[in-house]
C-alpha cells in the first residue's frame, strides 16, 4: 500500500524496503522556475541553534515540469557562519547539460555540453570539442614515472610548448623535428 502524507513527518530514521524496487517520491508543484521538490540534509549538532541545512537536492523547472533541472548544494563550510544556504555545486539539466560550480555557486566553471558534445573548463559555451578559458589557458601533462612534463599554454596572442626535457615534432611515427 502506499502512505499519503499531507503534512510533516519527524522521525529518528527512514527505511524504505520495497524489496528490489524501493521507491521514495517527492512531489511538487513547479511554478515558474522555482524549486519544486527538495530534499535537504540536516545537521543537527545540539546547539541551541537547531537543525542546519548542510545539503540539499532540488528540481527546478517551469511550470509544466518541464525544462526541469537537478541541483545539487552543500553547505559552505569556510564562513562559519550557522544557517548559511548552501551553495550550489552541479546542475544536471533537462537536456543532459552538466554544470559544476564556482567556490561561490553562482558561475559554471565546467560544463558539459550534451547535444554538441563538448566541453568547457572556465567556459559555460565551448565552441570545440574541449575549450578552457581563462586569462592563460594552459594543459599540463605528467610523467609520474620520472615527474617530468610539457605543457601548452596561451597567452597575449602567442602559443606556448614548455617542457622540462626536449620538445618532439612527429609526423607519421617519424622525428621531424626536435628542440633540446
Amino acid at each position: 500500500g502506499a502512505l499519503d502524507v499531507q503534512s510533516t513527518i519527524t522521525a529518528d530514521g527512514l527505511t524504505v524496503d520495497g524489496g528490489s524496487t524501493s521507491t521514495i517520491r517527492i512531489t511538487g508543484q513547479a511554478q515558474g522556475s522555482n524549486e519544486f521538490s527538495i530534499l535537504e540534509f540536516f545537521n543537527t549538532d545540539g546547539s541551541n541553534d537547531g537543525p542546519q541545512v548542510t545539503g540539499k537536492i532540488s528540481m527546478t523547472g517551469n511550470a509544466s515540469g518541464v525544462n526541469s533541472s537537478l541541483n545539487f548544494y552543500t553547505a559552505k563550510s569556510d564562513t562559519g557562519v550557522e544557517g548559511a544556504a548552501p551553495t550550489k555545486r552541479m546542475t544536471i539539466a533537462a537536456n543532459g547539460d552538466i554544470s559544476f560550480y564556482e567556490d561561490t555557486g553562482t558561475t559554471p566553471k565546467f560544463f558539459w555540453d550534451a547535444s554538441a558534445e563538448r566541453l568547457g573548463i572556465g567556459t559555460s559555451t565551448p565552441s570545440e570539442e574541449l575549450e578552457i578559458a581563462s586569462s592563460s589557458p594552459t594543459i599540463r601533462l605528467t610523467d609520474t614515472d620520472d615527474s617530468t612534463y610539457g605543457a601548452v599554454s596561451y597567452n597575449v596572442g602567442a602559443l606556448f610548448l614548455n617542457g622540462d626535457q626536449t620538445i618532439r615534432f612527429n609526423t607519421a611515427t617519424v622525428e621531424a623535428m626536435r628542440i633540446d
